[in-house]
């Protein structure tokens, strides 16, 4: 994935690390921790996380992040797909959630991906462990690690169920 991005985007600084414990030995205005927050599977790792970015900001600082998957908003066996295409490549992709055990903090995602090149198909997929824990967890973790928060919700769809709830926390 590195080098893919460091080929697309030539001119930024990409670093591998593990957003629960990286050292940039930096401090930035802004943080951003996009769908891969989602990957957190326990509030140990949320929490570290936090901290993580908690630390990386000025005061006045600003942390983003997304949930996608909360208990009071899944829907077990949810289903999403959508099409692309680019010349004579066309690809369907295909997802599903599924929670085998909704007494734990998480849920599978299974991609599909259907690709045509030429008239010629490939399927491919790729199935992910991810978390999911209730609003209340995300403000208290949050809160606890000292970030003032605040919240918006962006539909990605008219569909409340496709919608994500997206929290701006601001490092006093």
């Amino acid at each position: 994935m590195l080098r893919l991005a460091r080929h697309l985007n030539p001119g930024v600084k990409y670093i591998k690390g593990d957003m629960r414990s990286i050292d940039l030995k930096d401090g930035f205005d802004a943080v951003l921790v996009a769908d891969s927050i989602n990957y957190m599977l326990t509030e140990k790792d949320l929490i570290a996380a936090f901290k993580t970015a908690f630390r990386h900001l000025h005061s006045g600082g600003v942390f983003v992040t997304c949930v996608e998957e909360t208990p009071e908003r899944f829907i077990q066996g949810r289903t999403r797909v959508s099409n692309h295409q680019r010349g004579d490549t066309e690809i369907v992709f295909v997802e599903n959630a599924y929670d085998p055990d909704a007494g734990d903090s998480t849920y599978e995602v299974t991609f599909v991906y259907l690709i045509r090149k030429a008239k010629s198909l490939e399927i491919c997929t790729d199935r992910h462990l991810a978390g999911m824990f209730p609003l209340r967890t995300w403000r208290k973790l949050l809160r606890g690690v000292g970030f003032v928060v605040d919240e918006l919700e962006s539909a990605s769809d008219s569909s409340e169920s496709d919608s994500n709830v997206l929290f701006v926390c601001v490092r006093p």
